[in-house]
């Protein structure tokens, strides 16, 4: 079922993309530099991109700088997750040694048998 919704989202986001890349097909001119700071620094690079380009890479890069900014948020998440899953894994490993020690993984009846024994 998951496959059949992830197909008609992708579908139907496609046919809007390409609605809007057909629709927006004019061409804009794109400035690195105001013009003001290109004669100051004597380059003026002017790129002419479809305008639907031009949205399109707005989208991805708001989406790229939400994604790097949400994973510098939670790193702290990350790291204190990271500190807790090797406490506990040591605090395992002492639990298992003193079990080790004092007997407590073998059968209660072993216990019994080498308590027994024992008196």
């Amino acid at each position: 079922m998951k496959r059949y919704i992830r197909v008609i989202f992708l579908t139907c986001l496609s046919i809007i993309i390409l609605t809007l890349a057909v629709a927006n097909r004019e061409l804009v001119d794109i400035r690195v530099l105001p013009s003001e700071l290109e004669g100051f620094f004597g380059v003026g690079m002017i790129f002419s991109i479809p305008i639907f380009v031009l949205f399109l890479c707005g989208i991805v890069f708001g989406l790229f700088i939400g994604f790097v900014w949400e994973w510098i948020r939670e790193m702290k998440h990350r790291s204190a997750s990271s500190r807790k899953s090797k406490e506990l894994a040591k605090v395992e490993n002492e639990l298992s040694q003193l079990k080790r020690e004092s007997g407590q993984n073998e059968d209660e009846i072993l216990l019994l048998l080498n308590n027994k024994a024992n008196s």
